[in-house]
């Protein structure tokens, strides 16, 4: 079986890794960052999410209806020690405990069951 190789021959984990700066606890994506500060990653033509490529190659893929959690609340945070895989709701929920805003709430805290 062949590998890929994106850009110029070289292997997508050599220019992800390239692009992170590891500190003693974040490991902080460097390259393209979206709006909400999280970090964007070109691989086999299509740009993903840097912290979800970090954890499939490290955990698999992300079943439908999970999303990932930065514990850490550094949304440039690609380190997977300081991800956690949670459905939408429990995310929502973690974000308010941080005192984090959050766009995406439709409904009032209080009425969602986790």
């Amino acid at each position: 079986m062949k590998e890929f190789r994106g850009t110029r021959g070289v292997l997508p984990e050599t220019r992800f890794w390239d692009k992170v700066k590891k500190t003693d606890s974040c490991w902080l994506w460097l390259a393209t960052l979206n709006k909400d500060g999280y970090g964007r990653f070109n691989v086999q033509g299509r740009s993903i999410y840097a912290h979800r490529w970090a954890w499939e190659q490290e955990n698999g893929p992300i079943p439908e209806g999970m999303e990932l959690d930065h514990e850490c609340t550094t949304t440039s945070c690609v380190r997977t020690a300081h991800l956690s895989m949670v459905t939408g709701k429990e995310n929502i929920f973690r974000q308010h405990q941080k005192q984090r805003c959050n766009y995406r709430l439709v409904v009032p805290l209080e009425n969602c069951v986790f």
